[in-house]
């Protein structure tokens, strides 16, 4: 793809014409087009970027019911390069929780979550339906933060 500067949808149907029998699945495409997204380089300042490393830490937390703090940004240990960012703080005890690195604009993030969509019902359409409408229903998530300011 980045070789030859050819979208997603173009790529797929050259994978498919020289391998007829190859169906990525509906997590790499969301993958492949993050990358596309991204120029073909993995940019941690994207927010789309920002948003599927927040989709890995909310699948973790469904799967195992905890989430490894490691998987969370860190606030920078120099104070004069804190003191420079945007912070939000606790306002109970005032502790720095986020600074506007972490923060993901909105911008962005409901073409993702309707394109991994459009891909889910691709897979559905070419796998036997099934009949639990509790897998019909469309996944939608939304988050909020409250309680913080800056």
């Amino acid at each position: 793809m980045k070789a030859k500067g050819l979208g997603v949808p173009q790529a797929l149907e050259i994978l498919k014409a020289r391998a007829p029998h190859v169906q990525p699945n509906p997590g790499f495409m969301a993958q492949l087009e993050l990358w596309a997204e991204m120029s073909f380089q993995v940019d941690e300042s994207h927010p789309a970027y920002k948003q599927f490393l927040l989709d890995q830490v909310a699948a973790q937390w469904e799967e195992d019911g905890w989430v490894d703090p490691e998987s969370f940004a860190h606030l920078p240990d120099d104070q004069e390069q804190l003191a420079k960012l945007a912070r939000y703080r606790c306002r109970k005890c005032r502790q720095v929780l986020l600074t506007k690195n972490n923060v993901i604009p909105q911008t962005g993030v409901g073409r993702r979550i309707f394109r991994r969509e459009r891909y889910r019902q691709q897979q559905q359409q070419q796998q036997p339906s099934s009949s639990d409408p509790a897998d019909m229903a469309p996944n939608s998530s939304s988050s909020s933060i409250s309680g913080l300011d800056q």
